[in-house]
């Protein structure tokens, strides 16, 4: 992968991200919570209701959440 000179010289980090395969990791994924080694409620940070969609994206932009459910009621 080339980077242009002026990522390097102002420090920016560059994340890349891998989305899997769901046709393979998804059952991987439930027997781990079958097995109880992978709690997934853990990557909820919040819970709003759709009039509150406001807040959650607020706190998702503000870095303040990782992941947050939005309940239609």
């Amino acid at each position: 992968m080339s980077v242009r000179a002026n990522i390097v010289r102002n420090g920016i980090t560059i994340i890349g991200n891998y989305g899997g395969r769901p046709r393979v990791d998804m059952p991987r994924l439930l027997d781990l919570v079958k097995l109880g080694k992978y709690d997934p409620t853990k990557l909820v940070t919040g819970k709003f209701k759709l009039e509150e969609i406001n807040e959650a994206v607020k706190l998702l932009n503000q870095g303040e959440a990782i992941r947050s459910l939005i309940i239609p009621e």
